[in-house]
């Protein structure tokens, strides 16, 4: 009886001593959040409006409320100006209405957002700047050891520095491979044939990276060799590369530096939160009311690639380590069996 009694007053002891611990988890002042910009290649230009959200204690999902209602212009520094509308489809997205309102190198652009509820967000006044062309590109094939990702090619791109001012570049990809009738081991469907007028889908694959560069250490030289893409083989059949580059201010390339640093830490939903990127948006009532993202204007070259890959069957059956038909047809990783706009039919 004694040792039960002693063992009770030891368990009455340490549940005493237990203290109920407040985790601290994140949360985040709602913000106005800002994508997009505009060229000096054709219109229309986009800009998408949303709302960041508190972080949710149960599931910690970030809620992005896409915003309707706002008016949307941008201005250059001669006063030439072009509203935005309001895509019917697409929630928070606004595109401008003009077509004949193009983007000119030299020119210095601002961007002005009115919201419903009265506040006015402007952009900082930022000058387009003149984008080198790219001189080529060209697919290497190359073997991926060690990584649940397929051999495939690695795009590569030439081009030439200006030397007579600093330049900051950014770089944007995505690619198409053209499955012809044998899809990783599987047929594709009669109707996706008949649909496409010919024995092959499309696959896409889309840059999800930010690719930026400094002209700091090669300031005139040409740029060699550059990856700006990889395109897996899953199957036999042509790849179709897209590749466009920007030439971008030393703001925004500081913007899409932090960008990167932030992008690329890992930690656990206890860490810090880091702080919030400002970009050049902000309520002209109140410098402090600042919009993440970044209204971004950059002159820009663009080029296509395609690649007229030569495999044997049995080998890219083997190299298709991902490539898992849903039902043989063009369901294939989000394959379309329409040819995508301006590619050509060969």
């Amino acid at each position: 009886m004694k040792s039960w009694f002693c063992i009770t007053l030891l368990l009455i002891f340490f549940i005493s001593c237990v203290e109920e611990v407040q985790i601290p988890f994140r949360s985040e002042t709602v913000k106005l959040i800002v994508e997009g910009g505009i060229t000096n290649d054709k219109p229309p230009y986009v800009i998408k409006l949303s709302y960041s959200g508190n972080l949710v204690r149960s599931n910690y999902l970030n809620l992005n409320l896409a915003i309707s209602g706002a008016r949307v212009t941008v201005t250059d520094d001669l006063g030439e100006s072009v509203e935005f509308e309001q895509s019917l489809s697409e929630r928070g997205v606004y595109r401008s209405i003009d077509e004949s309102y193009i983007g000119k190198v030299g020119r210095t652009y601002t961007l002005k957002i009115f919201l419903k509820e009265g506040r006015i967000f402007e952009s900082s006044p930022t000058k387009m700047l003149a984008c080198p062309p790219i001189d080529s590109l060209y697919g290497i094939y190359e073997d991926i050891v060690n990584t649940t990702e397929p051999d495939g090619y690695t795009v590569y791109l030439d081009t030439k520095d200006p030397a007579k001012e600093q330049n900051y570049y950014r770089w944007y990809a995505y690619g198409y491979s053209r499955i012809g009738r044998f899809c990783g081991g599987q047929f594709c469907t009669n109707s996706c044939d008949s649909f496409s007028g010919a024995n092959f889908c499309w696959v896409p694959r889309f840059q999800t990276r930010i690719d930026i560069e400094s002209d700091a250490l090669i300031n005139g030289n040409p740029i060699r060799k550059r990856p700006v893409f990889f395109s897996p083989v899953y199957a036999v059949g042509k790849h179709f590369v897209e590749v466009t580059q920007f030439s971008i201010s030393r703001d925004a390339y500081q913007f899409w530096r932090l960008y990167q640093e932030q992008s690329s830490r890992t930690g656990t939903i206890l860490d810090p939160l880091p702080a919030p990127i400002q970009g050049n948006i902000s309520n002209i009532n109140d410098p402090l009311d600042y919009a993440l993202g970044y209204f971004e204007v950059a002159g820009i070259s663009r080029k296509r690639l395609i690649i007229y890959g030569k495999y044997d069957v049995l080998e890219v059956q083997n190299n298709a380590l991902n490539f898992t038909p849903k039902d043989g047809g063009c369901s294939i990783l989000n394959a379309t069996c329409g040819r995508p706009d301006g590619w050509p039919k060969d």
